[in-house]
């Protein structure tokens, strides 16, 4: 099938154009000072062969959209990219060049199919697209309807969610589809007893209910339930979400309700794991103090245990609600570590950790790479 299916799922998650248009006077600002390794298409409009090889190169750019690393650009070598064309000696068009930093750009030679230019560039830049069976994992995305929804949403025990509502004729909905796909199985796929992702297809299943319950009037509708807040008369309502429908919107979102700290790409960010109020003690507790002033760090740290566990009003003060508060016994683990000497366990396993994730991270299961990333960010907050 080589990349058919691929193709045909990448057009559908298409929700913006996905090969920009660069010129002479930004190509060194967002090609070569851009760090990313870059793949411009030279062409010109009168160009029969660079028309036929169009939909090709927004296909290209389609498959690497969700690769930070990677952009797919084209630039008009015979109007606003004539100076550009001139330096990188271009002699027709079309013509494909590789960019990265400094280095001399790499000429494509090869075959102007999908594949070839798919593989070009995933071999450069050190990068793998999924393959069609990875792409064809289950979803992790809960189908519900009005008599399985209360139970999984509204009674959930801890996990929070966000629903959306859609109807099979509504083409905002189809764009969303691959966004709620990318969320719930790549970004926070391990996850699930914190966030779940949530769909009624309102035009395939009975949901006449819940959508008169919650006044969807409009597709998508999507909202966002807490389990744990309920309104003074019992009911669990929940919040609509207003903002753009674009994944760094909705993780952003999701972060900053459920304390989870995840990027785009799944992995945790410098601040998973950390907790606010022990790293300010930290730096005058611990770090060049005596023994006394580290064992009073412990008695600390057991005194957030009991706020955190409280209902006093002082506790929003001090428990944020991004702290994660499994990682508390590894804050003391690390404090005793330098009460007994052992100080330079700490840049030993920094450094540990780092190679691992660095270098062996495809290897280890995502869980016990989600793992040493909060340790690691627990430790550098200790240096």
């Amino acid at each position: 099938m080589k990349l058919n299916f691929l193709i045909i799922l990448t057009q559908v998650a298409s929700v913006l154009a996905s090969v920009a248009s660069v010129n002479d006077n930004n190509f060194d600002s967002l090609v070569i000072q851009s760090d990313k390794w870059s793949l411009v298409d030279y062409y010109a409009d009168w160009c029969r062969h660079c028309k036929s090889f169009e939909p090709i190169y927004e296909q290209l750019g389609e498959l690497f959209a969700d690769f930070d690393k990677v952009q797919i650009l084209k630039i008009n070598g015979d109007k606003d990219g004539r100076k550009t064309s001139k330096k990188y000696k271009i002699p027709g068009f079309p013509m494909i060049q590789m960019y990265h930093g400094n280095d001399e750009p790499i000429e494509f030679e090869g075959s102007r199919d999908l594949q070839s230019l798919s593989n070009f560039v995933q071999s450069l830049a050190n990068i793998r697209l999924p393959s069609p069976e990875e792409e064809a994992e289950p979803s992790k995305v809960l189908e519900l309807d009005d008599e399985t929804f209360e139970e999984q949403v509204l009674k959930a025990p801890t996990a929070k969610s966000m629903v959306v509502f859609t109807a099979s004729w509504c083409g905002h909905c189809v764009k969303v589809k691959p966004i709620w796909q990318k969320l719930a199985n790549r970004i926070y796929g391990n996850d699930g007893e914190v966030i779940q992702l949530v769909e009624v297809v309102t035009t395939d299943v009975s949901a006449e209910k819940l959508m008169k319950q919650f006044g969807v009037q409009s597709f998508p509708t999507i909202l966002y339930f807490d389990p744990s807040k309920v309104d003074s008369d019992g009911l669990r309502r929940p919040e609509a979400y207003v903002g753009e429908r674009t994944v760094e919107s909705f993780v952003q979102f999701i972060n900053e309700k459920t304390g989870l700290h995840r990027s785009l790409d799944g992995r945790f960010d410098e601040n998973a794991g950390r907790i606010a109020h022990l790293d300010n003690l930290i730096q005058h507790q611990v770090l060049g103090q005596d023994i006394a002033s580290r064992i009073e760090f412990l008695k600390q740290i057991d005194n957030f245990v009991k706020i955190s566990n409280s209902k006093v009003t002082e506790r929003s003060e001090i428990v944020k609600p991004t702290d994660d508060l499994s990682m508390i016994p590894y804050y003391r683990k690390l404090t005793n570590k330098i009460i007994n000497g052992e100080e330079e366990f700490i840049p030993r396993e920094i450094k540990r950790l780092t190679k691992i994730i660095t270098t062996n991270s495809r290897n280890i299961q995502e869980k016990t790479v989600d793992s040493m990333e909060k340790r690691l960010n627990v430790l550098k907050s200790f240096i």
